[in-house]
């Protein structure tokens, strides 16, 4: 498959909001994607992280944290992105983002 179609089908896959299929794009393609497109435009991190349950969000966590390493702005896109959907979400994984790289 090619980078550009990824996102298509992933996209797909999680609106259908079933969270093992949600790890598996974790596990299988979003770091490609990410590097094909650290500022992840079409926003699969944040839609991911709303559709998923915690295993998915404990896989999220590292995805999103090497994004804000890569871009600070792509992060704080992908938070909005959340924050839009629910404000507690988004505090809360910002906190545990900042505490991960304060220790």
């Amino acid at each position: 498959q090619r980078p550009e179609e990824y996102p298509i089908r992933a996209a797909h896959l999680i609106s259908i909001g079933n969270d093992r299929s949600i790890r598996r794009l974790i596990e299988s393609g979003f770091r490609t994607y990410l590097d094909y497109d650290p500022n992840d435009e079409q926003g699969l991190l944040s839609h991911a992280w709303l559709g998923g349950g915690d295993l998915s969000k404990s896989r999220l966590k590292g995805l999103i944290s090497e994004q804000r390493k890569i871009s600070v702005d792509a992060f704080e896109a992908t938070l909005r992105r959340i924050n839009d959907e629910s404000e507690s979400e988004a505090t809360s994984l910002r906190e545990e983002i900042m505490g991960r790289e304060s220790r």
